[in-house]
């Protein structure tokens, strides 16, 4: 069985560490996707929609990374920080990525926390953003997105990893 898994959510919601247990629990790859925060002044953040566009037909085509990857960040995220921070992106394409991820079986994991104020302080994205943030994540999934998907609230589980990859890892595979 292949394992497209997404890992999204606001900053601080440890999605890196996440993803990072995930592969090796799936035994995949991960991509590290280049961070939206980054890429605002010079517009890059549209590469990486070029990027995520073309991986999909990839996939189906060359049969490339068959076991599957995780992908720490990616659309989703390029989606609800747009939203969140009025930045101009590019949605038609953001929702043909989607329906082709979908087509796939790609999942999503959506981290977020309860609380934000626990977060790190952050110059670019306060904590008082996240709500806002999170909100445009929640709307994706209710409006957008056709991939199954499983919202993770990070502070639920004080962290632990190893409680979140009991809670994840019989969604993943299916059981």
């Amino acid at each position: 069985m292949s394992y497209y898994v997404f890992v999204v959510g606001p900053d601080g919601t440890g999605k890196t560490e996440i993803s990072k247990r995930l592969a090796h629990e799936l035994k995949v790859p991960r991509y590290k996707a280049p961070n939206e925060r980054e890429n605002w002044d010079d517009g890059t953040f549209l590469d990486s929609l070029w990027f995520d566009r073309l991986l999909p037909s990839y996939v189906r085509a060359e049969g490339a990374f068959a076991p599957g990857m995780v992908f720490d960040r990616g659309y989703a995220c390029e989606h609800a920080y747009s939203v969140a921070f009025g930045r101009a992106t590019h949605h038609t394409m953001i929702r043909k990525i989607d329906a082709e991820w979908a087509e796939i079986e790609a999942k999503h994991v959506l981290c977020l926390r309860r609380d934000y104020l626990r977060c790190r302080p952050d110059e670019l994205v306060p904590a008082t953003k996240l709500k806002e943030i999170e909100a445009a994540y929640l709307r994706f999934y209710a409006e957008v997105s056709r991939c199954d998907r499983l919202v993770l609230f990070v502070d639920d589980f004080d962290d632990d990893i190893d409680r979140q990859m009991r809670y994840l890892l019989p969604f993943l595979k299916g059981s």
